[in-house]
């Protein structure tokens, strides 16, 4: 999609207070700051018709503001006006440690949230465009001269969520360059080190953007931005104010994370999603990850080849001690270094969906009892299905698997009569978080909801546990592992990427920087649970 002349025919909802019409940057060439007044003064209202046409578009975005690190917000203006706050937000969906600042800096990444006012799609798979525009250097000399939220714009940078395209909007993330001439240079995400958090539909999203670009690095003094939520045919639905605020040092971001090994009286569970039986095909680096976090428990997907699964933990991990395994359908299987027997129905299936249904469908889900130091644990490997957006077949899908994942699963609780309950494993949300709720609700032995292990990736202030370049969708959290907090607490729960860890780490883990992206395109979910 061509982004179009912002102002030009467009639809753009625009307020500017008095105030701001009398700021001026000593910078500008008087060229520049007449038009940056002009575009100032014109106040433009949304077209009606628009959005009577797509009710659910009507963006409601927060004012954006860009802190540094170390001081209360202040007002926006120039980066003269713009004191620092402490500590970068870390990145999983969470915004009420944002305050009253809606975009953020450290010596890395850049951060911003955002909303569109309503839960109702995923951003990477929504009907319309959410655009954040970034001026890097402050300077509307430079870039694609753009008015955006009451603001004279070079645009040099534009991250699009589900962008325009000729028959409507696409799914993932586009990045590019913008040069002054227009001309969009793409930079894939992996390159970009662009995340946001949650994957699925929520009111609020917060993303980060890192400041080493294969185009050049975001170095200041400052950086000028706004947000935006377009239709496929490039009509601005709603906008946010625009930003401006210096940025701190950059600084080169050096791995650190460490493994902690299993504590005394714990019992390590492990959720890894293993791409098409990966260590049958790539055994090396799942050995090194499995052998450097030796888990008591492994909830297995993606490991087709049923019959290997034993055979590979008894011969590549047999000085561990035995391995017990039971496998169920559609490539879930659990691996426990305790005794293991069955618990819950043999088979799950859901009814087709809608008239024209023809058959049952087997549920990925598999559970079994586990014998262990603290006691006896119900386990549970489950993977939903995959694709699609909030309310689409594909999420309706997973809505069906969750609740017959939570009916099988209270079934070998009542079977077995325990307490300790894990499930575990790739819930593909990508459309609506109900899923992950329905698959743990009121599982507990006093009632409540099973929690979810706060599993963040070591070594850094994200929660990530997929990611793949060769995809048009950034990294996102799709893994998870819910306990019983009524009977056990987490001791500890994280998320390994080897090249994340620092070098210290992977030496005295036998591990290589390499070895989670050659095994997979998840990380291993990993909680060490304690009886209480």
């Amino acid at each position: 999609m061509q982004w179009p002349r912002w102002g030009e025919n467009t639809p753009i909802s625009t307020a500017v207070s008095p105030r701001r019409l009398g700021r001026r940057n000593p910078r500008m060439p008087p060229r520049l700051r007449h038009l940056r007044m002009r575009a100032r003064k014109v106040i433009v209202t949304t077209m009606l018709r628009t959005l009577l046409r797509a009710p659910l578009l009507a963006a409601i975005l927060a004012p954006l503001s860009l802190l540094a690190a170390g001081c209360a917000p202040a007002p926006r203006g120039d980066p003269a006006d713009s004191p620092a706050r402490a500590g970068p937000p870390v990145l999983d969906g969470d915004i009420s440690e944002w305050g009253d600042a809606s975009v953020l800096a450290d010596g890395q990444y850049l951060y911003v949230r955002w909303s569109t006012g309503r839960a109702d799609y995923p951003p990477q798979a929504a009907p319309y465009t959410t655009a954040i525009l970034l001026d890097l250097d402050d300077s509307a000399a430079t870039g694609l001269m753009r008015s955006a939220g009451g603001e004279v714009l070079g645009v040099d940078l534009e991250v699009l969520l589900s962008p325009g395209g000729n028959e409507g909007t696409q799914a993932g993330v586009r990045i590019a360059a913008v040069s002054a001439a227009g001309e969009r240079t793409p930079i894939p995400h992996a390159e970009a080190g662009f995340s946001f958090c949650p994957t699925y539909a929520a009111t609020w999203f917060e993303g980060r953007l890192s400041r080493s670009l294969p185009t050049g690095a975001i170095s200041g003094p400052a950086v000028v931005g706004v947000v935006a939520i377009v239709d496929h045919e490039g009509r601005v639905l709603g906008e946010s104010e625009a930003f401006r605020r210096r940025l701190p040092a950059r600084m080169a971001s050096v791995p650190s994370g460490q493994i902690p090994a299993p504590g005394a009286e714990t019992l390590r569970v492990v959720s890894y999603n293993v791409l098409k039986s990966g260590p049958v095909a790539r055994p090396e680096p799942f050995e090194r990850i499995l052998r450097a976090l030796a888990p008591d428990v492994v909830l297995l997907q993606e490991w087709d080849d049923r019959a290997s699964i034993d055979p590979w933990f008894n011969t590549r991990l047999g000085d561990l001690g035995r391995w017990y395994v039971r496998a169920g359908e559609g490539g879930v299987a659990i691996a426990s270094r305790h005794p293991l027997e069955e618990a819950g129905p043999d088979a799950v299936v859901i009814a087709p969906e809608g008239p024209e249904g023809r058959g049952y469908r087997p549920v990925r889900v598999v559970a079994g009892l586990a014998r262990t130091p603290i006691g006896d644990v119900l386990v549970s490997s489950l993977h939903l299905k995959c694709c699609g957006t909030a309310g689409g077949v594909e999420d309706r899908a997973r809505l069906a698997e969750a609740r017959a994942v939570n009916a099988a699963v209270l079934k070998g609780i009542d079977d077995q009569r325990v307490s300790h309950v894990v499930i575990g494993g790739d819930f593909n949300l990508v459309g609506s978080r109900p899923p992950l709720d329905l698959a743990r609700a009121a599982l507990d032995a006093d009632g409540s909801d099973l929690a979810i292990a706060d599993a963040r990736v070591l070594g850094d202030r994200a929660y990530d546990t997929w990611s793949d370049a060769r995809s048009a969708f950034g990294p996102g959290r799709l893994d998870f592992l819910a306990f019983s907090d009524a009977s056990a607490q987490a001791a500890r729960a994280f998320v390994v990427d080897t090249a994340r860890l620092g070098r210290a780490a992977l030496g005295a883990s036998g591990l290589l920087p390499g070895d989670s992206a050659a095994a997979s395109d998840h990380l291993p979910v990993v909680v060490d649970l304690r009886s209480r």
